[in-house]
């Protein structure tokens, strides 16, 4: 969902994909028309990547959104930002300290919206 919302407008393409299994990267490269990695590395060091999509368990957020912030990559991550103010705040000031966009976001089912489900 949050891919195919970003590459539906004019300011986002997506043009590389991580996963830890090599199927749900291929999956989902396939689907996108990017690039499937084999490492976050790659995403770190890749100076096409501008900004990231975060959609990973929340115990691994707070990690991801430094080691992004460190490699110059805006962020978007889903809500929860973090399980802990302390992880929150680090985050944040992860980005800041970068001069980089945060961004925390929250995915709503269409089916919510349908009036259909009224």
């Amino acid at each position: 969902m949050l891919a195919a919302g970003a590459a539906a407008g004019d300011s986002a393409r997506i043009v590389s994909c991580y996963a830890r299994t090599e199927e749900t990267r291929d999956t989902f490269a396939d689907k996108h028309g990017c690039r499937a990695i084999e490492s976050l590395e790659e995403i770190w060091s890749d100076p096409e990547v501008e900004g990231v999509l975060i959609a990973t368990p929340h115990s691994v957020r707070a990690e991801l959104i430094e080691r992004a912030a460190a490699a110059g990559k805006h962020i978007f991550v889903e809500k929860p930002l973090a399980l802990t103010g302390a992880e929150a705040r680090s985050s944040a000031a992860a980005a800041e300290s970068a001069g980089l966009i945060l961004q925390v976001g929250h995915n709503k089912s269409s089916t919510i919206n349908n009036p259909a489900n009224r």
